[in-house]
């Protein structure tokens, strides 16, 4: 039993690739693939045209054989900065397995697996172009030889790949020692509040970052002197100010806030009375564009500005002339999704690092050439990043899924792990002697409360300035679970009576903790994460996760605590499905309905059903779904957390109000319980919740103090 494995998928050129497997024809399972010749000959003879794009999906396949590849990196490789949705991607797959025939519910070439992506499973070799048109001895020991020779040469190349990696990923580790990327580091600031965006000026003397005063919705620009840690205020009046970024020693460009309207400004810092001066307006920004940020050109002629139309829509990076006051847009963003929502420039003026954001999940790391416009994807994160920095001219810093600080050397296009802080990092930067700045903490956290039934009294049970999430009580009531990125990385955590929380699983990239609860003996903790479901023995402290090609969610203990409901998605259909604990088995539950949820009562043959597409849910008695009952309420109600089980009947929330169904009524009670949140978690006897609360959070700017 272990934690799940992370991987990630290395850069690659299409040029590199075809070199190396277009020296000599190669047999794709039964197909013969001629690379120079851009054909696939089929088992009876039959030659194939491979499209420009096939043959660039099929490198890459063959180039990750042993590992699934993912829809995002299959897009960056074949279509690169095009802007190209899902469905294309996909359709690229499809068209190449029709070159292989594989076409069938069971594929033979190319598998995929949900949420992991696509993967080539035909057998792979090479042959000699002689041995297809003359089969005698002679050349069939020749082919033989052929395939040894080239077989070995694969080993030898992959021994040395191995070693250059590991030789590598050695030297990257010991740049830095284990106590320094594990370390605590030290609040560089003490407002309290949010503390965000940081901004170097060029010489270093100063530190420009965006500050809001807890419980205030003005935000304010202050300044921190690097030499002797004072903190000031440059904004004036009652303005709200933001996202202020160095352009030279003594200037610096920020948005302001006046009612409805939004504008860049440009003003002079003065480093003696430590004010702003000789203020300008420079172009207009958007209201609903909060943390839109602007640089001026090198030449200070114009400037770069992005600004999106609504809240929903993505951003758009604009260069705009200072001469002509004209605004053109740099790059066509991805329609949905935050689009390129943050951007930094060099010092050299020749580059924009770009975060480019198209599902609200994944942010890709770009870098845009100013003089020519060439683009370079140079990583992709699956989370939504705050910014990413310069170092220099040639390396970019950023933050990974796995909260370390990275910093990318685009000439040597190689990575070195900076620090991996024991909070969660948000706009990392890098000073010149190699120290690390960056804002540590959350905008907004989640606490942990009980609720006491009969009359609303709350109590706190875990806070931090973090993230405490779907919490989770034992039916005794002795113990807690929940998951929380106190440590940087999201992690399940228990707590039992009378004991201080531990930390129970050691993830080494964040997952999205979706499900989490305890089993009804008490015995283990189960839940689903990104897709996979994992139970964790509480005895041994083991973690087992899922490990076929399926994406779980609604993960419900059965009273038997050996068995548990899940809805499972196959072929784009969901489903339930029964997880055997005994034998680490998922099989069909052939339960009707449409049903996403299934609860199960701990006592009685009962069962409380909801979909995807009614306001409410069925109750079943018996199995006897012919005289099921319908509840209905105002709202679709078919997740974890929504729901809890006690001893005489269900629990349940529906815009915001806590409801209770008993067992042999036909109709729901509404409890008079003002609810913090629509989590929650009860003990068998209803008496009190555990529930959750978003309030704001606490962010300081932070700085590890190591010196290369």
């Amino acid at each position: 039993m272990s934690e799940l494995p992370s991987s990630q998928a290395g850069s690659v050129s299409e040029a590199d690739l075809y070199e190396d497997w277009s020296a000599h024809p190669i047999k794709v399972g039964e197909f013969i693939i001629n690379f120079n010749e851009r054909y696939a000959e089929a088992p009876d003879g039959e030659k194939r045209n491979i499209t420009p794009n096939s043959i660039k999906l099929l490198l890459l396949l063959l180039h990750n054989s042993s590992s699934y590849v993912s829809l995002s990196d299959i897009h960056k490789f074949v279509y690169g900065n095009q802007y190209k949705d899902d469905s294309s991607t996909r359709k690229q797959v499809t068209s190449l397995r029709k070159l292989f025939d594989d076409t069938a519910k069971e594929k033979h070439y190319i598998e995929n697996k949900l949420g992991h992506g696509y993967r080539l499973v035909a057998p792979v070799e090479f042959i000699d172009e002689e041995s297809v048109e003359i089969p005698d001895r002679q050349e069939s020991n020749r082919v033989v030889f052929k395939k040894v020779f080239w077989a070995l040469v694969l080993i030898v190349v992959l021994a040395v790949s191995l070693l250059i990696y590991i030789s590598l990923y050695s030297k990257q580790e010991s740049s830095r020692s284990l106590d320094y990327l594990l370390a605590k580091p030290t609040p560089i600031t003490h407002l309290k509040g949010l503390e965000l965006y940081p901004s170097l000026s060029p010489n270093e003397k100063w530190m420009l970052f965006t500050h809001r005063t807890e419980g205030e919705k003005k935000w304010k620009i202050y300044v921190r002197d690097m030499q002797t840690g004072e903190l000031i205020n440059l904004t004036q009046a009652n303005h709200s100010e933001r996202m202020a970024r160095w352009s030279s020693d003594n200037q610096i460009v920020y948005s302001r806030f006046e009612g409805e309207n939004c504008f860049f400004y440009l003003s002079t810092f003065d480093p003696i009375t430590k004010t702003l001066l000789d203020e300008s307006r420079l172009v207009e920004c958007n209201i609903s564009s909060e943390f839109a940020q602007g640089q001026l050109w090198l030449d200070k002629q114009g400037m770069f500005f992005n600004k999106a139309e609504s809240i929903n829509a993505p951003f758009i990076i604009y260069s705009h002339s200072f001469l002509n006051d004209e605004s053109w847009p740099i790059a066509s963003p991805p329609p949905s999704g935050k689009g390129d929502y943050y951007f930094s420039l060099s010092a050299d003026g020749t580059k924009l690092a770009v975060l480019r954001n198209k599902n609200w999940s994944q942010t890709e790391v770009w870098i845009y050439d100013t003089t020519s416009w060439e683009t370079q994807l140079v990583d992709s994160v699956n989370s939504i990043l705050h910014t990413v920095s310069w170092s220099g001219n040639s390396s970019v810093v950023y933050r990974n899924d796995a909260n370390q600080i990275i910093q990318y050397n685009l000439n040597e296009k190689n990575k070195v792990i900076l620090a991996q802080p024991l909070v969660p990092v948000l706009s990392p930067l890098v000073l010149k002697s190699g120290k690390t700045i960056f804002a540590g903490g959350s905008p907004f956290k989640k606490d942990l409360y009980s609720q006491l039934l009969s009359n609303g009294d709350v109590r706190s049970l875990e806070s931090s300035s973090y993230h405490d999430i779907i919490p989770a009580i034992s039916k005794d009531g002795k113990q807690l679970a929940w998951a929380s990125n106190r440590t940087g990385v999201f992690q399940v955590w228990l707590k039992k009576d009378g004991e201080r929380p531990k930390q129970v699983t050691h993830l080494v990239n964040n997952l999205q903790f979706v499900d989490l609860s305890f089993s009804p003996d008490g015995s283990a903790v189960g839940g689903t994460a990104s897709g996979r479901w994992f139970v964790i023995d509480l005895e041994t402290m083991s973690v087992k996760w899922a490990s076929d090609e399926s994406y779980y969610t609604n993960f419900q203990w059965r009273k038997n605590s050996n068995q548990a409901f899940l809805a499972m998605k196959h072929m784009e259909q969901w489903e339930q499905v029964i997880l055997d604990l005994d034998k680490w088995e998922v099989r069909q539950a052939n339960i009707p309905l449409d049903a996403f949820i299934v609860l199960e009562d701990l006592k009685e043959e009962l069962l409380y059903i909801a979909s995807f597409k009614k306001n409410g849910f069925w109750r079943v008695k018996d199995n006897n779904y012919s005289k099921r009952e319908f509840f209905e309420v105002d709202e679709i109600i078919n997740t974890t957390g929504r729901w809890s089980l006690v001893d005489d009947g269900v629990l349940f929330t529906a815009n915001e109000k806590l409801y209770f169904l008993p067992k042999s009524a036909s109709k729901f009670e509404l409890l008079e319980v003002k609810l913090r949140g629509k989590w929650i978690s009860s003990p068998l006897q209803k008496s009190w919740i555990v529930t959750t609360d978003i309030t704001e959070g606490e962010m300081d700017l932070m700085q590890m103090d190591y010196v290369r």
